[in-house]
């Protein structure tokens, strides 16, 4: 069988041009891998197993490793296996972090043994155990193991009024890949990341000197309980403008004391605040000093210690949820679990945003 011919082989270089291209690809594909794999761990797992700081570490002095036993010869970025992410998750609920940790080490130890064979003995058997169609299957097993995640990710599943723009964008990002890898040409055919635009939730964080200071303040052990929760709801009024800052406003006509004018005016009746039991209830007065109009709902939930697993024991919305933005509150956020949870149900609500 004639084997195809590589675009760049093993001792070509690519121009400069092409160089920084495939080099921006690479960084975006195996970043966003490196990071999202501690993310569906964590998910699966129901609790913080991995870190993406110790992910990135990690994998960072792996490929420094890799490339200077490589001679510089493969220039490529060792990021996150998704095959390990449900066997972390088993370990962990088995043994803890303890039980998680460990077997990452011994498939590292398996790791060095199986690359010392290959250096004594060549790796001609290696290639007659796991051939192509065994190779093949493994990586399909892989993929098909994380479609749920995706499949939630985009509105599916979930029980909730199916969200459209998030259908669109996956069956367009879908389409988009497999048009440019089947009926790709050339240098175009390999950059398939850098043809198309992600759209994620935009994460943001506030360091205002201001709210820093504030911060200090509340995790000072002398901090008595009354100035504490004064400052939480001081913190959660700056929240609150930054999480307004994409606010629809209505046009409205006014009478100033000189004369009549047009004004932009928020209606806080389409709003709702949903703290999460208990904690949460203490950001509630900071926001209400903003939106005084806005309706409250309250969730309820608690860790299960043997499944790990956030469990509902309290929900109350307003009857008109489905017609109100809603903004929930939760400072404590570790695997974020109890906020994925709260909007899962918000969203069977009929919860739009």
């Amino acid at each position: 069988m004639e084997q195809e011919k590589l675009i760049l082989d093993v001792h070509e270089k690519p121009k400069v041009a092409k160089w920084i291209i495939l080099a921006i690809q690479h960084v975006f594909a195996m970043f966003g891998a490196t990071i999202l794999v501690p993310i569906l761990v964590n998910s699966t797992a129901g609790e913080e197993v991995l870190t993406i700081p110790v992910a990135l570490v990690t994998s960072g002095i792996g490929t420094l490793i890799y490339i200077l036993c490589t001679k510089g010869k493969s220039p490529v970025y060792l990021g996150s296996s998704f095959a390990f992410i449900a066997p972390l998750a088993a370990t962990f609920l088995k043994g803890g972090t303890a039980g998680a940790m460990t077997g990452v080490m011994a498939v590292g130890i398996i790791y060095i043994i199986f690359a010392v064979i290959i250096k004594l003995i060549g790796k001609k058997w290696l290639d007659k155990l796991l051939p192509p169609v065994v190779i093949g299957p493994m990586i399909m097993i892989i993929g098909l193991g994380l479609a749920p995640s995706a499949i939630s990710q985009i509105g599916l599943g979930t029980g909730a009024e199916i969200d459209w723009k998030g259908v669109a964008v996956a069956l367009i990002t879908f389409l988009t890949t497999a048009v440019v890898m089947v009926r790709g040409k050339g240098f175009i055919k390999i950059i398939p990341f850098l043809i198309l635009k992600e759209t994620k939730m935009k994460a943001i964080v506030l360091n205002n000197p201001l709210i820093q200071h504030k911060l200090s303040i509340i995790r000072d052990k002398r901090t008595g309980t009354k100035e504490f929760r004064e400052i939480i709801g001081e913190i959660a009024t700056f929240l609150c403008y930054e999480a307004m800052s994409d606010a629809r406003l209505g046009d409205e006509e006014i009478e100033t004391p000189i004369c009549k004018t047009k004004v932009k005016r928020l209606d806080e009746n389409q709003y709702a605040f949903v703290p999460i039991l208990r904690a949460g209830t203490g950001m509630l007065d900071g926001l209400l000093k903003v939106m005084p109009n806005a309706k409250i709902g309250h969730v309820g939930l608690y860790r299960n210690e043997t499944t790990l697993k956030p469990v509902r024991y309290y929900y109350k919305m307003p009857k008109d949820i489905a017609n109100r933005e809603v903004i929930v509150l939760d400072p404590m956020l570790a695997t974020g679990g109890s906020a994925v949870d709260t909007i899962t149900m918000l969203k069977e609500d009929g919860v739009k945003k």
